[in-house]
């Protein structure tokens, strides 16, 4: 009899918790049932502004794509832009020093004479030709045919007209030509030996830092 009710008293308890199971079961399908109700039901009385919410919500996802693929590009573009531009002024410091050094016979090591050299300095034009005359040798006792080189100056040109006639940039040629950047460049001029020869040289720097030349501005 004992055996009896224990078995009895295990069974109670399984069906039991079953019906427990069956309870929860049934409550959480009618809680889902609910809430898929009310979110039907909240989506029918504000179509139209989750719609207009999605529309401005897919606008802006489509935006960032959009930006984070051209933005790469316009980088390289404003680059190659700046770089042109530090270029052509490297380009100007060239010719000033090459006209620097054909009046003085080497190149100069400061801006400030360079931009004083070109206000004031004057390429002289000449004309060679060669020639030839008779000349008496002692040593042959004859008259013997010389040939020479014969330099004509022919007049005086400003280095500014020659180089820089439309425009005064040179002026600020030492300052780097990107607007932002308060920089200018290192002008450094030298003799080297070479091969047995001394050999006027200079050098223009500018730091690759700013090169990409505050492109997160």
């Amino acid at each position: 009899q004992v055996l009896h009710c224990k078995y009895l008293h295990e069974l109670l308890q399984t069906h039991y918790k079953q019906c427990l199971l069956l309870d929860l079961q049934l409550r959480s399908n009618l809680v889902q049932e609910f809430f898929h109700q009310q979110l039907f039901e909240f989506i029918e009385k504000y179509r139209k502004q989750i719609t207009y919410v999605l529309f401005l919500f897919s606008a802006v996802l489509v935006f960032a794509i959009y930006n984070s693929i051209n933005a790469p590009i316009e980088f390289n573009m404003v680059k190659n832009e700046r770089y042109l531009k530090v270029i052509d002024r490297l380009k100007d410091i060239r010719n000033a020093q090459v006209a620097f050094k054909s009046v003085n016979g080497i190149y100069s090591n400061d801006f400030e004479e360079l931009v004083k050299f070109v206000d004031s300095a004057q390429f002289t034009i000449v004309q060679k030709r060669d020639s030839s005359y008779m000349q008496y040798d002692r040593v042959y006792r004859i008259d013997m045919l010389r040939e020479v080189i014969v330099v004509d100056t022919l007049g005086y040109v400003s280095v500014k007209d020659s180089l820089f006639s439309n425009t005064d940039s040179y002026k600020s040629m030492a300052s780097i030509p990107i607007d932002g950047i308060d920089e200018k460049f290192k002008l450094k001029a030298d003799i080297i030996d070479k091969n047995g020869y001394n050999v006027p040289v200079f050098e223009v720097r500018v730091s690759t830092d700013l090169g990409a030349f505050a492109l997160d501005d």
